[in-house]
């Protein structure tokens, strides 16, 4: 992947994050949109564990905002990002088990 690849996909996630734990204002969120729309293209090459996080964004860029289309996409958007987290928060404890010599 490339260095842009690699910032794209921080971003995505970042960005992700931030819109699925519903710290964006209302105002805000075609701001959010606008950076989804920019760096999920550049997400094309991104990491597996990022490919459903990666579809669920562009499913919310494609659906009218505030609608019921919207809100099915958001939440699903929640779910990858719930599922991407937990993913590697179990990765980092393993790697941190391995670390300091122990089983996890």
């Amino acid at each position: 992947m490339s260095a842009v690849g690699e910032k794209a996909e921080s971003c995505l996630v970042a960005t992700c994050a931030h819109m699925s734990l519903r710290m964006v204002a209302t105002d805000s969120e075609q701001a959010w949109l606008d950076v989804l729309r920019e760096v999920v293209p550049r997400c094309a090459d991104c990491a597996a564990s990022v490919v459903p996080m990666r579809a669920a964004a562009s499913d919310l860029m494609h659906a009218r905002l505030h609608s019921e289309q919207w809100r099915s996409a958001l939440s699903r958007l929640r779910h990858e990002v719930m599922c991407y987290f937990e993913m590697a928060a179990a990765h980092r404890h393993n790697s941190y088990m391995d670390a300091v010599g122990r089983k996890s």
